[in-house]
């Protein structure tokens, strides 16, 4: 028994995969496990095991067609064209396809449920491919939109630091500037008073010296400005 008398045998002993007239014909979910299993006894894979079956099964209708079509000597050839016709002769007890008519002058054609299914799923797959073709490009275009976003943020934040530093920088050399212009009257004024505290002067001697220093200081200033006025 050779690899395709395996895989005839195996699906023939399941009428459910061929046979539309089958209860369980449209349980989607036995079909795929026994796909499984035939993949597994066949040692193929399940998407080759389909493949090849669907390729047997049309072959054996296209050879069933010429057999109806020849008479005599012709239709003995046709039989013997195929080894397998004899082995899938069991499709004919079965209702296996849905026919139609493509047109007036092309011959009867067969739609088998098995086909519209597989093109169902090929279909649902490139949808499902295309949605996360799309969903990637609004990811990538999102993700593009957030880089932008951020740097933007981040520019417009060193433009603050900018603005800032300088701020501050101006803020510290006008204090500096300031500091440096003061006048030694204020100086001089901090080190008398430096001088008093480190004495150690009882408080009623450091009242004497502020009001002597306090009376010659508006004194000279009331001299000045008396002048001024003469």
């Amino acid at each position: 028994m050779d690899l395709d008398d395996m895989l005839i045998e195996e699906v023939r002993n399941r009428p459910f995969l061929y046979d539309l007239a089958q209860k369980d014909y449209k349980n989607l979910k036995k079909k795929d496990y026994a796909w499984k299993e035939i993949a597994a006894r066949t040692k193929l894979g399940e998407l080759k095991c389909k493949k090849r079956w669907k390729s047997l099964r049309d072959t054996y209708k296209r050879c069933k067609r010429m057999k109806q079509v020849s008479t005599g000597n012709s239709a003995e050839t046709a039989k013997k064209t195929w080894k397998y016709l004899e082995a899938m002769s069991f499709l004919d007890n079965t209702k296996y396809a849905r026919r139609t008519i493509r047109s007036s002058s092309e011959e009867v054609d067969c739609i088998d449920e098995n086909d519209i299914l597989e093109i169902k799923q090929e279909d649902s797959a490139n949808i499902s491919l295309s949605a996360s073709e799309s969903s990637q490009c609004r990811s990538s275009h999102a993700w593009g939109q957030e880089v932008q976003k951020k740097k933007q943020y981040s520019d417009k934040f060193q433009q603050f630091l900018n603005l800032a530093g300088a701020s501050i920088s101006e803020t510290c050399a006008a204090f500096v500037e300031q500091t440096q212009k003061q006048n030694t009257t204020a100086l001089h004024f901090s080190s008398l008073a430096a001088k008093i505290t480190e004495a150690g002067l009882p408080p009623n001697v450091v009242n004497q010296i502020e009001a002597k220093v306090s009376a010659l200081v508006f004194g000279e200033i009331d001299k000045f400005y008396s002048g001024l006025l003469k």
